[in-house]
């Protein structure tokens, strides 16, 4: 497994699907596989395992009529970058993540043309209007990802998520 790839682009490149992956490597959270995992596939891929869409094949418009989702509750957002920009190297989120009684929040990330989100960090500490942790997008490929902000309370509940589309490169 490299950085950037997720269950979703594996599963695609080795003619399979998530399912299959997730119960022949007996994974319970499909979200949270790392670089340098070891996966058993049905056959090796043909080429390389796409992770990202790279930008030359974005259509010029669409880079910059994106928009949060979620991101509607007072106790989740992200304030900072703002969807759309394009991000390098390391990159510090700013927003918040506060619920009463809350357990943890997570940052996770994908690539867009996956709906699997990969799990990235996890902090147990409330956060208003401050730093939410460290982004480093040199361990995904460049192009349009999205960023999604999880606060999960002691009861395993939480509000919709919020998420933003940013460009690395």
């Amino acid at each position: 497994m490299q950085p950037g790839n997720t269950l979703f682009s594996i599963a695609r490149a080795v003619g399979s699907t998530v399912a299959e992956l997730r119960d022949a490597n007996c994974l319970l959270d499909v979200d949270n596989i790392v670089a340098g995992d070891l996966l058993f596939v049905p056959e090796l891929p043909s080429s390389p395992v796409v992770t990202s869409v790279p930008l030359a094949t974005l259509p010029p418009a669409l880079e910059f009529n994106y928009a949060a989702v979620g991101c509607n509750h007072p106790g989740v957002y992200i304030t900072s970058p703002v969807p759309g920009q394009r991000v390098t190297g390391v990159v510090t989120l700013f927003g918040t993540a506060s619920l009463p009684d809350m357990d943890y929040y997570k940052i996770e990330v994908r690539p867009s043309f996956s709906d699997v989100y990969n799990f990235y960090n996890r902090y147990e500490d409330a956060v208003t209007d401050g730093p939410l942790g460290l982004l480093n997008t040199d361990l995904f490929d460049d192009g349009l990802h999205w960023v999604r902000l999880t606060v999960v309370d002691i009861t395993g509940n939480y509000p919709e998520p919020c998420m933003i589309p940013l460009i690395f490169n």
